[in-house]
């Protein structure tokens, strides 16, 4: 199973180990975690992804999402997948936004 993660800086992803932060510029605004799915090889999954509370509402998670779905093409994948707990609307809206 490849595994990997993604450091967002401002227009660019650059993927190089497990766990780093989503960064603009050099501070650290979240996190994401980005593998091969355990079921299916062809699909890239989002197992977590977090921008920091002082960074919510400024565009960040709509950005990271972007810049993760062109990395997991880029990388051979087919689709993408994740999930979210039906309660967290605030990710419900970015999602959706995002075309998931």
């Amino acid at each position: 199973m490849r595994s990997f993660c993604v450091i967002c800086v401002t227009k660019f992803v650059q993927v190089i180990s497990c766990n780093l932060p989503i960064q603009n510029n050099t501070q650290p605004v979240g996190m994401v975690w980005l593998a091969q799915y355990h079921e299916n090889s062809d699909k890239a999954f989002i197992y977590d992804i977090q921008i920091y509370p002082d960074f919510q509402n400024q565009g960040f998670g709509t950005q990271a999402l972007k810049l993760i779905a062109t990395q997991a093409k880029a990388l051979g994948f087919k689709s993408l997948g994740l999930h979210v707990f039906g309660h967290n609307k605030r990710a419900i809206h970015v999602y959706e936004k995002s075309s998931f």
